[in-house]
């Protein structure tokens, strides 16, 4: 889910040529620049995914989400409160925060512990461990 963005520390600190041509328009003269002498490689994290971002983030399939966004389309016309992960529309395309999908991830996992190996049970019961 991470995405990678060339940060250009160096354009910002130095001065660089700029042509304008249209008023209004300013652009960078590219032929006459200096090169940039250091460019830091930073991880973007987006804060909104599509259906299958968001179905690769909890490790469902795109239908389990249809599903739960259906399910709970019926409760809250019921009135009662929805179960699946909070969900919104934008330019007519399904989307999901990304803060969202780890609150709701959150609040439904139950963490189950560690499960021993068949060696460590008989080791467990030798040592007197229920």
């Amino acid at each position: 889910m991470t995405r990678q963005c060339l940060a250009l520390d160096a354009f910002e600190q130095e001065e660089h040529p700029i042509v304008a041509k249209k008023p209004g328009v300013v652009k960078r003269d590219r032929a006459n620049a200096p090169p940039l002498k250091q460019g830091k490689v930073m991880p973007l994290e987006p804060l909104i995914l599509g259906q299958a971002d968001a179905a690769l983030f909890l490790n469902r399939s795109v239908s389990w989400l249809m599903q739960k966004r259906d399910f709970d389309l019926a409760l809250q016309n019921a009135g009662r409160p929805t179960e699946g992960p909070r969900w919104f529309t934008w330019g007519g395309t399904v989307a999901y925060r990304v803060k969202d999908l780890q609150d709701w991830f959150a609040a439904h996992a139950t963490e189950r512990g560690v499960v021993p190996w068949r060696g460590d049970a008989k080791k467990a019961a030798a040592d007197g461990a229920p």
